[in-house]
């Protein structure tokens, strides 16, 4: 008898108080998570800007290296040492920007992650908020 009443009242549109209450309760939790994944993504889009930025500034780097090779490839021998000293720092230039752009693609891929994580969330949210 009991389920019957309560068959016609969620016909009605109509729930338990118990089961209100719990899908109340549910529905906060998920908001609250919710937000803190979208703080979480936030902050991961501010890091993502900074690496992007230090990308560039790497390669900008990169390139003056390269310049200052290229000039520095023309004087005679006498610069030999500073010559290798540089190329050292050129492959160590390059080195750091794959390790920056394998960091900023990890970051990416996160980012996609945590939004995806966010929307079935706030999905999640909505349809217990709607029942």
């Amino acid at each position: 008898m009991k389920r019957l009443v309560i068959k016609l009242l969620a016909a009605v549109g109509l729930a338990p108080a118990g089961r209100y209450a719990m899908a109340s309760r549910q529905a906060h939790k998920l908001g609250k998570e919710a937000r803190v994944w979208k703080k979480r993504a936030v902050k991961s889009g501010a890091r993502a800007t900074t690496l992007e930025q230090q990308l560039k500034d790497q390669v900008h780097r990169l390139k003056e290296a390269r310049a200052a090779a290229e000039q520095k490839a023309s004087l005679t021998g006498r610069d030999e040492a500073e010559w290798k000293a540089m190329q050292s720092r050129l492959a160590e230039s390059e080195r750091a920007l794959a390790i920056a752009r394998e960091q900023l693609m990890a970051i990416e891929v996160k980012l996609d992650i945590l939004e995806g994580a966010a929307n079935v969330l706030d999905a999640r949210t909505r349809s217990a908020v709607q029942r």
